[in-house]
């Protein structure tokens, strides 16, 4: 009898945390979705507002410098007032953005609209991280959590072609409304059924990991401080930075109008180049646990780091050479080896922190990727490339040879971090946290 209430409870125990993944990997899409959704929603807002490409530029800094700047506050709210609560409150101001978006008149109001939305998916990622770690073993974390990075990154495909159809079929203003209602019954959800952790009473995996409660109340500066001080922190953010700050220029921003002026590609297959770096980007979260079987958890991150580097300098060597079918290629080992790695790096530091600190240590990381990674290359991609071009349209390919040799630079530089992390570990001169 004992054992059968036992065995019910457990199963209990499993359907509860099930849902409550499923509900922040849904939250978790709004982040990428919300990011590419202008690539799709653009021409209609540029018509409906009489925009021109300086205002259209302006609305996508209006999202993501409040979601690259948000992310260390973000962490900082979701350690000191709980998970359940900040995600539930996120969501909230998630769908204020969208349905403000939907209801605007001005262009104003779109701008103010993509930095509520901007701000608001800064914390999906770091409360699912916590609360994941919350909820399941040091052995189902790897695998559980690469599952959420990929389904996360599903969130980009959806912005393509499923918004698509939803606007030829009811309009943008409707796509936002819609958002902003699934949003809402999110929010609701959370806070009714999504815990930061699981009751005593219904804990039957032993292994998973308990959340500590913070005895002593840190300042902010305090909570700072002891992040900024977790060993190897700086070099994952490092390796992050320069694999993800590769990634985006490329395949967020500058690799439509590469394929397009050097050459001369059409738009279907440009959109079928880019989703190869989207599916290998899926692919690469969701296979994260079948390769540590392999090798460990550094080595990966040194190696996909390294093959990453490899297949850029490949391409930044043949720029003006290279065929269809080996951009595919190419693509999708971007897409599989960003997401590995940097899968893989959150999972380092997920063991590194502490747990009431980890949302502020992964929001610190995420810092450096938003920033001083995708920010500052892109710009800095645009700069070399118009001055080197001369402005003259369609840009010639020894402009962007030279942004991809400077991304070369900053690929050596994320691998030298990558290779220093894994000789820390191998002198075992880290202790986990948990």
């Amino acid at each position: 009898m004992r054992r059968a209430a036992e065995e019910s409870a457990k199963i209990q125990f499993k359907r509860i945390r099930l849902l409550i993944f499923f509900i922040l990997s849904i939250s978790y899409m709004y982040a990428p979705f919300s990011r590419m959704a202008p690539a799709i929603l653009g021409p209609e807002l540029m018509k409906s507002f009489t925009m021109n490409s300086v205002q259209f530029g302006l609305m996508g800094l209006c999202f993501m410098w409040p979601y690259a700047l948000g992310q260390i506050p973000a962490g900082v709210f979701v350690d000191r007032f709980g998970s359940s609560k900040a995600l539930g409150a996120l969501l909230l101001l998630t769908a204020l953005g969208n349905i403000l978006f939907g209801l605007a008149e001005n262009f104003y109001i779109l701008l103010i609209s993509r930095m509520l939305i901007g701000l608001s998916v800064a914390g999906y990622f770091l409360v699912g991280t916590k609360i994941i770690s919350a909820w399941y073993s040091k052995q189902e974390f790897t695998s559980i959590y690469g599952l959420f990075m990929g389904l996360g990154a599903l969130g980009g495909v959806i912005s393509t072609m499923p918004l698509q159809i939803m606007m030829n079929n009811f309009g943008w203003r409707i796509a936002m409304f819609v958002l902003g209602g699934v949003s809402i019954v999110l929010a609701f959800i959370v806070f009714f059924k999504v815990k930061d952790e699981p009751p005593p009473k219904i804990i039957y995996n032993k292994n998973t990991v308990k959340v500590e409660k913070n005895e002593e109340e840190l300042s902010l500066k305090q909570q700072l401080l002891k992040v900024i001080k977790l060993p190897v922190v700086f070099n994952c953010a490092f390796v992050c930075l320069s694999i993800s700050g590769s990634g985006h220029s490329l395949q967020s921003l500058w690799n439509g109008v590469y394929l397009a002026d050097v050459f001369g590609f059409d738009k279907n297959l440009i959109s079928v180049i880019l989703l190869c770096a989207a599916v290998g980007l899926v692919l690469g979260a969701a296979s994260t646990s079948i390769l540590l079987k392999f090798l460990s958890k550094v080595k990966l991150i040194v190696f996909g780091e390294g093959i990453f580097l490899v297949a850029w300098y490949y391409m930044a060597n043949n720029a003006a050479d290279l065929s269809a079918i080996k951009l595919m290629f190419i693509n999708f080992i971007f897409g599989f080896m960003q997401m590995l790695v940097i899968t893989l790096c959150y999972t380092l530091v997920k063991e590194i922190a502490p747990q009431n600190l980890l949302a502020s240590a992964m929001g610190l990381v995420n810092t450096f990727i938003w920033v001083l990674g995708v920010g500052c290359c892109q710009q800095i991609w645009g700069i070399i490339i118009e001055n080197i071009s001369g402005g003259i349209k369609p840009y010639n390919v020894h402009a962007f040879e030279t942004a991809m040799w400077f991304q070369m630079a900053v690929l050596a530089f994320g691998f030298a971090n990558a290779f220093y992390i894994a000789k820390r570990l191998s002198n075992k001169q880290i202790t986990p946290s948990v």
